[in-house]
């Protein structure tokens, strides 16, 4: 694959979000980002205290890993990285 064609591939993406997020490959922010823009209602909690906040976040580690990270779901667990995750952004 040539450099040109995924630079074309990948042109409807800020620059400065790829160059923010250089540790990920600029393909898959690409399938991302098209992901999230094509979905039909948001997914980012509202507040912390929003009583779906732990659901939210086990759907977007879901997302993530379906388009980023790519590991086995018997090596992944969501429901736990949202609880870690909640009780992190919590100060928990």
């Amino acid at each position: 694959m040539s450099l040109i064609y995924i630079k074309n591939r990948i042109s409807d993406i800020d620059p400065e979000i790829i160059y923010e997020n250089k540790m990920i490959d600029p393909r898959l922010q690409h399938n991302l980002y098209h992901h999230l823009i094509n979905m039909d209602k948001i997914i980012l909690p509202l507040h912390v205290n929003d009583p779906n906040f732990e659901n939210m976040l086990e759907n977007i580690f879901n997302i993530l890993n379906d388009h980023v990270y790519f590991i086995k779901n018997s090596d992944f667990n969501s429901k736990y990285y949202a609880m870690i995750a909640s009780d992190w952004i919590r100060q928990k």
